[in-house]
């Protein structure tokens, strides 16, 4: 999906590149050159210039007072930045505190660069439109207002970023669809976790995962990514795929889209029992998870189960730096961490180029987890 100004003819977009690195140049309040000097240094049109000068001040880039100049907007580098995330995230007890620290950190971040930065949740709907009904009212006044130069969001759907894009505002997501996204690499995870238990003397690995409670989900009509990646990891490794181990909770999924309200933990409860209490199969002697939340209700249950992690079964985990999930398995399990540190870092980075009227070298911004022990 393209940005609004990507649709632009490209003279208009290189005008407004130029006379944003112009106004940076300038910096906050300081006059720019008259419309006839533009004209003759970018070589362009009196209606291109005038088309681009109206972008930018509608980006608060740029200020017109009639009569007398051109200016840079003394609001340059004070921009106003809303994040938008799915109530879904966050709403249920056992959530991951991974979306919480994004917001932490999204605040900090902006707070350091002197932006003002709110947050706030987008509201349920049931229409099936194009819904500007997900943002509550004082976020669309201020959308239409032109008040806001840059949003970030979390896990929204296509039907609702689809009508942010046409407000021609500058917009990053992760977790969720977007024309600009910071995703994270999940299959590195997959790659990490088998190569590490292999080298740990592992032969029999088995794959978990999760189904996000609370949210509308289709049933996957193939393969997942981690699934895939697993695949071609015990591939590489010379290591059996044994379709029996390989646990995603797919029995959640319902017929007709509907949200189930199961937790991570209790999902990894009863996989733990249905892998290692029910004993159907021969029981793997290595764990690829790839969700931490999951891992920890496994490991409320594995003990009693007779189940020694390290020991009778090696896991190598997805987890993310500074969260405390895994507080006190850290030396029993293999880690693969995500930094939300970076998470946030990449999304602010797109989203300032976007906000100074630059086109992206990417769309798509790949975030990759490292291992931690």
């Amino acid at each position: 999906m393209q940005s609004p100004l990507t649709r632009r003819p490209p003279k208009f977009q290189a005008t407004c590149a130029r006379l944003t690195t112009l106004a940076h140049g300038l910096g906050p309040g300081e006059k720019l050159p008259t419309v006839a000097q533009l004209r003759e240094q970018l070589g362009v049109s009196v209606a291109t210039l005038n088309t681009a000068l109206g972008e930018l001040e509608a980006q608060r880039i740029i200020f017109r007072k009639h009569g007398v100049g051109i200016y840079v907007s003394p609001r340059l580098h004070h921009r106003t930045i809303c994040l938008i995330c799915d109530p879904s995230f966050f709403q249920a007890a056992g959530t991951s505190p991974f979306w919480n620290m994004l917001i932490e950190r999204s605040q900090h971040r902006a707070e350091a660069h002197q932006e003002q930065f709110s947050y706030h949740f987008a509201l349920p709907n049931s229409s099936g439109d194009v819904r500007p009904a997900a943002l509550h009212e004082g976020l669309l006044r201020e959308l239409k207002a032109g008040c806001v130069d840059g949003m970030l969001t979390i896990g929204l759907s296509a039907k609702d970023t689809l009508w942010l894009e046409q407000q021609h505002v500058a917009f990053v997501a992760f977790a969720g669809s977007g024309p600009y996204v910071v995703a994270l690499d999940s299959a590195e995870v997959v790659n990490i976790a088998v190569e590490q238990l292999a080298a740990q003397g592992c032969r029999r690995l088995a794959y978990w995962s999760a189904v996000s409670p609370h949210r509308a989900l289709e049933m996957p009509k193939e393969d997942s990514v981690g699934l895939l990646a697993f695949k071609a990891a015990l591939m590489r490794q010379g290591l059996p795929y044994e379709p029996a181990l390989v646990e995603e909770n797919l029995h959640l999924y319902d017929p007709e889209g509907k949200p189930h309200a199961i937790t991570h933990q209790e999902q990894g409860y009863a996989t733990a029992c249905r892998v290692f209490a029910d004993c159907k199969v021969a029981s793997p002697d290595g764990i690829v998870c790839q969700d931490d939340m999951l891992l920890v209700g496994a490991l409320s249950v594995l003990p009693k189960l007779g189940v020694t992690v390290g020991g009778d079964v090696k896991i190598a985990t997805h987890a993310n730096i500074g969260s405390p999930v895994l507080l006190g398995w850290e030396d029993f399990l293999t880690v693969i961490a995500y930094d939300p540190d970076e998470v946030v870092g990449e999304m602010f980075r797109l989203l300032e180029t976007l906000m100074e009227g630059r086109i992206p070298a990417h769309n798509a911004i790949i975030v990759k987890p490292r291992l931690l022990r």
